[in-house]
């Protein structure tokens, strides 16, 4: 009976070890697809990222000309305000000898 015993124990553990067998498989199986949509998720937001990454060279890009451009319009302005002086002051110059040839 003792025999009896052992053995309904080993079988007993045996089940049990094939039960935690195929609950680690079940786990294992599980883990694997969890892993595959982590790199497929990965992999979308690695793209994101490249996309973004471009789209903001674009707009420094774009900035960096729009930069040059007010920086050239800025020079411009300069040059006509230099010129409305000059103007300002030969006008000046003109009034003051009509002043004079007219006294």
């Amino acid at each position: 009976e003792s025999l009896n015993n052992q053995c309904a124990l080993v079988d007993q553990l045996r089940n049990e070890v094939q039960l935690k067998e195929e609950q680690i498989k079940k786990l294992a199986l599980l883990a694997e697809q969890d892993l595959s949509s982590a790199k497929i998720e990965i992999d979308h937001l690695h793209l994101n990222l490249e996309e973004k990454d471009k789209s903001l060279m674009e707009f420094i890009s774009k900035v960096s000309f729009l930069q040059k451009q007010v920086r050239a319009v800025e020079a411009d302005f300069a040059n006509e305000q230099n010129m409305v002086q000059q103007l300002q002051d030969e006008k000046s110059v003109l009034e003051v000898d009509l002043k004079k040839q007219i006294a």
